[in-house]
C-alpha cells in the first residue's frame, strides 16, 4: 500500500483522486507491454532491458488490465522473471500476494474508489451490482476485482454482501444497461467521468453508454440507439474521436483498439489499414 501511495504520489504526482490507466503508467515508467495471444498463462514479466510484461488477449479487459498491475508489481519489487498460469486473488504465495496488493492499491486506492461512489451520490458501504460495475468501468478493472478488493483490502463490504454483489453476473448488467444481452464489454460513461486523467478505452464491438444528447468527433465508434441509460456507441475500427455533449459542457477522448489486439500496447490505438478498406 505504501509503495503503491508512494509511486501515485511522488513518482507520477497525480492527485488524490486521480484514477490511472495501468498500462499507460506502466510504459512511463520503462516498462514494455505487449498483448499476445498465450492460451495457457493470464500475464507474464521478464526483468530484461527494457522491462517487458505480456498480457494474454484472449481475457476480458478489466482481468488484463488487473493481469498489467500484478505484473507490473513483480518489476516494482525486484522479483525474477516470472509466467503466472492462473491470476489467484487468494494466493497465500509471499511474492504473489505481495503484488495483487500493490496492484489493487495502485488501481483502487481508497480514496479514487470513494470518490467514484460519492460523487454520483452513490453509498459505498453499500453499492448496488450495478454502480459497481459502473464504477469498476471507471478504474479500468474487472467487476470482481473491485468487489475482491473492496472487500478484503478497503474493508467496505461484508461477507453477507460481497456474497450478493458477487452472485451477480456481469452480462446481466450489460443486459440491463443495454436492454439486450451482449457478449461484448459496456462501458457506462456520464458526466463524473475523470476526463482530466483517463479517456474511455475501448475494443471494436464493445458498447459505450454516454449521456443524453452527447456526439462524437471521429469515425471509430457510430451510435446503435438511445434509451433511458443514454446514447449507445459501439466501436468500429481502431483510433481516437472525442465525445461532446453541449448541454453538459463535457466531453472525453475514446480510444479504440482491434478487438483481441495483439502487439505493443502503446501501437493498440493506431489507425489500421484494414478496416479503412472495409
Amino acid at each position: 500500500m505504501k509503495t503503491a501511495g508512494r509511486i501515485r504520489s511522488q513518482t507520477l504526482k497525480l492527485d488524490l483522486l486521480a484514477p490511472i490507466n495501468i498500462y499507460d503508467v506502466a510504459e512511463r515508467l520503462g516498462v514494455r507491454v505487449v498483448f499476445d495471444d498465450l492460451k495457457t498463462a493470464e500475464g507474464a514479466y521478464f526483468k530484461g532491458n527494457p522491462a517487458s510484461i505480456v498480457i494474454t488477449s484472449l481475457r476480458p479487459p478489466g482481468r488484463q488490465a488487473f493481469t498489467c498491475g500484478h505484473e507490473f508489481g513483480h518489476h516494482v519489487f525486484k522479483h525474477g522473471d516470472r509466467m503466472d498460469e492462473v491470476m489467484n486473488w487468494g494466493s497465500n504465495e509471499a511474492e504473489e500476494f505481495l503484488v495483487n496488493c500493490f496492484a489493487g492499491y495502485l488501481m483502487m486506492p481508497p480514496t479514487v474508489v470513494g470518490h467514484s461512489f460519492t460523487i454520483r451520490g452513490w453509498n459505498l458501504d453499500n453499492p448496488t451490482p450495478k454502480q459497481a460495475f459502473i464504477v469498476a468501468g471507471v478504474l479500468g478493472v474487472g467487476y470482481t476485482s473491485l468487489l475482491n478488493h473492496m472487500t478484503y483490502a478497503l474493508n467496505k463490504l461484508d461477507a453477507r454482501q460481497f456474497k450478493q454483489l458477487q452472485s451477480v453476473q456481469p452480462k446481466n448488467i450489460r443486459a440491463e444497461l443495454l436492454g439486450v444481452p451482449v457478449e461484448e464489454n459496456v462501458i457506462f460513461v456520464d458526466e463524473h467521468w475523470p476526463t482530466a486523467e483517463i479517456s474511455v478505452d475501448a475494443e471494436v464491438d464493445d458498447y459505450i453508454v454516454v449521456p443524453h444528447g452527447t456526439i462524437v468527433e471521429g469515425g471509430v465508434v457510430r451510435h446503435v440507439e438511445r434509451n433511458d441509460a443514454g446514447e449507445i456507441f459501439q466501436g468500429v475500427c481502431p483510433g481516437k474521436g472525442r465525445f461532446m455533449n453541449s448541454r453538459l459542457d463535457w466531453a472525453v477522448y475514446t480510444r479504440i483498439s482491434r478487438r483481441n489486439y495483439t502487439g505493443f500496447a502503446r501501437y493498440r490505438f493506431w489507425e489500421d489499414e484494414e478496416f479503412d478498406d472495409e
